[in-house]
C-alpha cells in the first residue's frame, strides 16, 4: 500500500509560511465545524447548488439545512478572531432581509497557540513543518468552540467599534482591513454571565428572552450558558473541547440534538 507523504509547509519565506499556515488552519476548523454539526455534502438550497459556498460569500461558509441557518467558521489562537466588519455587515443585512432564513451563526474555535518552553514563549503552530504536524497540534490544543448568533456580534461591533487589522498590512491584498475585535475573553464573559452581558450590549428585552429561556421551564430565564463537553473523532484523532451555544434557546436545542446524536458530547 502506498502512503501519501504529508504536505510540507513552505518555510523559505516567513510571510509565505504565515499565509500558508493561516489558510490551512482555516481549512482545518472549517472541516471540524462541519463534522461537529454533522453537515452533509449536498445539503443546500435549490438556488445555492454550490453547497459549500465560495470564500467571503455574503451567505457565510455554508448553509446548514437542518439548522435552517448560514454558518461562518473561524479559528484563532493568540490573536482576536479575524471577523472583518465588511463581511459581518453583509451577514447582518442578509439576516435582516429574512430570506430564506434570518439565522446566521458564527462557529469560533479557540486553540492554545503558546508554549512557555525554557521560560520563553513560543507559537506552537509556527513549529509545524507539514500538514500532519499542524493537525496534531490543533487537535491537542483546541480548547473551546463558541457558536454565536450574528446579532450578538453586531451588538459587540456597535458597542466597541472596529479596529484596523495591521498584522498583515505589508503583504495582504486588502491592506488595513477593518476588524471587529472579538477575543476569547469577550466570548467567555458572554457564556459565563450571559444575562448581564446581553443587557450591557443594549439588546432588546424581547431578544434577550429568546436567548435566556430555560428549555425545561418557559417562565424561567437562565443566567449563563452551560458548556457541552465534546469528544469528537476527527481525521483519526480525538479532539476534545467545550462547546458554548450563545444562540436563542430554540437554536440551542437544535444544535444539541445534532451534536449529542452520535454520543459526541455530554
Amino acid at each position: 500500500m502506498l502512503h501519501r507523504q504529508p504536505r510540507e509547509i513552505p518555510n523559505d519565506n516567513p510571510r509565505v509560511k504565515q499565509s500558508a499556515v493561516a489558510h490551512r488552519v482555516g481549512d482545518y476548523f472549517d472541516a471540524l465545524g462541519r463534522t461537529l454539526l454533522r453537515w452533509r455534502e449536498g445539503e443546500g438550497l435549490l438556488w445555492a447548488p454550490q453547497r459549500k459556498l465560495p470564500q467571503n460569500c455574503p451567505g457565510g461558509d455554508l448553509y446548514h439545512e437542518r439548522l435552517n441557518s448560514w454558518l461562518e467558521i473561524k479559528g484563532a489562537g493568540s490573536n482576536p478572531f479575524k471577523i472583518y466588519s465588511s463581511q459581518l455587515g453583509s451577514h447582518i443585512k442578509e439576516a435582516e432581509a429574512g430570506f430564506p432564513t434570518d439565522s446566521y451563526l458564527y462557529l469560533l474555535f479557540w486553540y492554545t497557540n503558546k508554549s512557555n518552553l525554557g521560560g520563553k514563549n513560543h507559537r506552537l503552530i509556527g513549529a509545524a513543518t507539514d500538514q500532519r504536524e499542524l493537525e496534531r497540534i490543533l487537535a491537542s490544543h483546541t480548547r473551546d468552540c463558541y457558536v454565536v448568533d450574528v446579532r450578538v456580534l453586531a451588538a459587540l461591533w456597535q458597542k466597541s467599534g472596529a479596529c484596523r487589522d495591521l498584522r498583515h498590512s505589508d503583504w495582504d491584498k486588502e491592506e488595513n482591513r477593518s476588524m471587529v475585535p472579538v477575543t476569547e475573553t469577550i466570548l467567555q464573559k458572554l457564556a459565563d454571565d450571559t444575562r448581564q452581558e446581553l443587557v450591557r450590549l443594549d439588546l432588546p428585552r424581547k431578544f434577550r428572552r429568546r436567548f435566556l429561556r430555560d428549555p425545561k421551564d418557559e417562565n424561567k430565564l437562565v443566567r449563563s450558558i452551560q458548556p457541552i463537553d465534546i469528544s469528537l473523532k476527527f481525521r483519526q484523532r480525538l479532539v476534545k473541547f467545550q462547546l458554548f451555544l450563545i444562540v436563542p434557546t430554540v437554536m440551542r436545542e437544535r444544535i444539541e440534538k445534532l451534536v449529542l446524536a452520535n454520543g459526541n458530547g455530554h
